[in-house]
């Protein structure tokens, strides 16, 4: 009885352990599977393009003019400084030149300054509204001025790879005034990426999906981190004036592969803000559903093929009745020979009455020359030939 317990149980745990080296090696193999799709997708996939948009409120932002005819812009109310001095009242047309860095400062609610300056002039031309075009120099900045009337509504355009915010410091003295940076006062960065576009695939699409946002805490920086200038991408936005509020309401839209965050109290280097491979692959509509859809003919063409296998060793093995096991216990009563009766003590044969000694051997002989283990021991003495 023991015996027979510890058979059973060193045989289920036998089977445990088969089963477990069997989950172990699908796991694996799963693994290797997903592994390779996603590294053949790394490699085959082009590299993820985003679009981030910043919503800030910012006392200072400065741009590059990547495109002067969408940077022009009005403004009235101001007066303009040329080298230093300040100058006659201005109202008309700003129209900075390519290559110009436009500077938008206001860290008071009563103060705004414009600055436009280049390394060679002329940084651009002003228009004014009564008639009359001048060029503007190397540096040249309008400040607000209420004796020069009232600025009303003021927007500025952003058109082209910018600076949002200066880097904190203390505050200087420059010929006996005051002088702070303009510091990025809150915002948020919003991160999207560019769907991939499949054109032979029917369901893809140009789609954006949320690569992930940042909060951008006061003090804060945001630049283009890349390295040439030819590379950069135009960075396109509006500054709106609330004379309400000190800084600016600033939208701005890029889609700068390499953009950087330099977080107040953070570390000196840039944070990168990008979107990565992952975000391409797991978030991607266009590359989901070429996955789930790939996943479901994977799967259905396993089960088909699991079928196959099946009815291919049924068709090999036959109905079970034509093969039937000899070691089961419910197999046919007709293949088990019947119970035969004891031989008797002797054997009467033509030359009398044989002994004990020879009948018994005589049938050992029987037994052993007979065709069939289950004939008896009369039909088989009986089948002999008559002694001549």
């Amino acid at each position: 009885m023991s015996h027979t317990v510890f058979a059973s149980l060193r045989l289920s745990i036998g089977r445990f352990w088969l089963g477990l080296r069997r989950f172990a090696a699908l796991l694996g193999l799963t693994a290797l599977v997903v592994g390779a799709w996603v590294l053949l997708l790394h490699m085959l996939l082009p590299a993820p393009t985003s679009v981030t948009v910043i919503t800030a409120r910012t006392e200072h932002v400065s741009f590059t003019v990547a495109n002067p005819d969408l940077a022009a812009f009005r403004i009235g109310g101001v007066r303009l400084h040329t080298e230093g001095e300040p100058g006659a009242c201005f109202d008309g047309f700003v129209l900075p030149a390519a290559g110009s860095i436009v500077t938008y400062l206001r860290r008071t609610e009563r103060e705004l300054l414009i600055e436009i300056a280049r390394v060679e002039a002329p940084a651009g031309r002003l228009r004014r509204r009564s008639g009359g075009s001048t060029p503007l120099g190397p540096a040249t900045v309008l400040a607000l001025d209420g004796k020069c009337g009232e600025a009303g509504s003021i927007r500025l355009p952003i058109r082209g790879p910018a600076r949002i915010g200066e880097e904190p410091t203390g505050i200087t003295f420059d010929g006996g005034e005051e002088d702070t940076p303009g510091l990025l006062l809150e915002g948020k960065v919003q991160v999207f990426g560019r769907g991939v576009s499949l054109s032979w695939l029917p369901w893809s699409r140009p789609v954006l999906y949320d690569a992930g946002s940042l909060p951008l805490a006061a003090g804060s920086r945001v630049v283009d981190l890349t390295a040439s200038a030819r590379a950069m991408v135009p960075w396109a936005g509006l500054v709106t004036v609330d004379h309400l509020q000190s800084g600016f309401a600033l939208d701005l839209t890029t889609e700068a592969a390499r953009l950087g965050v330099y977080l107040a109290g953070g570390r000196p280097e840039p944070q990168e803000i990008q979107v990565s491979s992952l975000d391409q692959l797991f978030k991607d509509p266009n590359l989901l559903a070429l996955q789930i859809y790939t996943a479901v003919v994977i799967a259905l063409l396993s089960l088909l093929a699991n079928a196959a296998t099946i009815f291919d060793s049924n068709a090999e093995r036959g109905p079970a009745w034509d093969h039937p096991d000899p070691l089961s216990p419910h197999r046919s009563s007709s293949s088990v020979s019947a119970p035969q009766p004891a031989p008797s003590p002797s054997v009467s044969t033509s030359a009398g009455t044989a002994s004990p000694r020879a009948t018994s051997s005589q049938a050992r002989t029987v037994a052993a020359t007979s065709p069939h283990p289950g004939t008896s021991l009369n039909e088989a003495a009986g089948s002999q030939p008559p002694p001549a």
